[in-house]
């Protein structure tokens, strides 16, 4: 069932939660450990550390009103996570914070 407040739609067979919220980030720089365990690159958390990972964007898009990132993923698991938008307000500093985090995975779509 959808829930008009609801502003982050999460897409998986397995999964169901009553709340939705992703952690995107990505450090400034990675030592020597971070780059052989494989975290050099961005992590992404959905709805819990059971749903999270390095490197998992496949890709990403933001518009007006959606933010869309398709993850890689196991059949089962999360493999999309939409966030609406309508009121946030996409200017400059977000689009240049999600730039540095997702690099040539980001679309923009005017």
């Amino acid at each position: 069932m959808e829930n008009k407040n609801e502003c982050c739609k999460i897409y998986c067979k397995s999964c169901s939660c009553n709340y939705n919220y992703i952690i995107l980030q990505k450090a400034f720089e990675f030592d020597k450990q971070d780059i052989e365990q494989g975290m050099d690159g961005e992590y992404l958390e959905v709805n819990g550390q059971e749903n999270s990972g390095y490197k998992c964007c496949r890709n990403a898009s933001i518009s007006k009103d959606t933010f869309i990132v398709d993850i890689d993923s196991n059949e089962d698991e999360i493999n999309r996570v939409e966030v609406m938008l309508e009121k946030v307000k996409i200017n400059n500093k977000l689009l240049k914070y999600l730039n540095e985090i997702l690099g040539d995975k980001l679309q923009v779509i005017d």
